[in-house]
């Protein structure tokens, strides 16, 4: 024990060497090497989907459930993923003539049903994981509205802004969001 006291003693008082000391107390710090950032694909989960909508008439459309290997950049243009990238896509068919309430200032608001639900690719097991399935979707029904370029999520508590895209161009809405 006396022994390791005396190498720590020894050690804190024995000087490094003084020009490696005296750049690194003037501030200067020796050139590195960029760190490689390396975009390692993640399973990413997330909504997509296309509607011809009609506000305060009707809201007619195509939904997706997607998991892929890949990163939020990836969401945007999955439908040009590689087919092994998509792990499990859900489509179900959308509609509604309800139009939801309380969405303040928005351009449209809707009660969308969504029905016809289908496996299009890849595992239904992977989406499962994320409690998506063909049953589930036959029956959802979501509060979407539409205000400023963003699409926003319904719920007993109001309207929450989703993170994603979404475009509302010549009655039609397309957009993505992360699950």
């Amino acid at each position: 024990m006396t022994w390791i006291l005396w190498v720590a003693t020894w050690m804190a008082c024995t000087p490094l060497d003084p020009s490696a000391g005296e750049q690194w107390v003037e501030g200067d710090l020796p050139e590195r090497e960029e760190e490689s950032t390396i975009d390692v694909p993640t399973q990413i989960a997330f909504w997509a989907g296309e509607a011809e909508v009609e506000p305060d008439i009707n809201y007619v459309g195509v939904g997706w459930f997607v998991v892929l290997n890949g990163t939020a950049d990836d969401a945007e243009d999955w439908t040009e993923a590689d087919p092994e990238a998509l792990l499990c896509v859900l489509t179900y068919e959308t509609d509604s003539d309800q139009v939801a309430q309380n969405c303040d200032d928005c351009e449209f608001a809707f009660a969308v049903s969504s029905h016809e639900a289908s496996l299009e690719t890849g595992d239904a097991s992977i989406c499962s994981e994320y409690g998506m399935d063909v049953e589930h979707l036959a029956t959802k029904i979501d509060k979407l509205g539409y205000k400023d370029g963003q699409l926003l999520v319904g719920s007993d508590g109001g309207w929450e802004s989703t993170q994603g895209t979404a475009n509302y161009i010549d009655d039609t809405l397309s957009f993505w969001y992360l699950y």
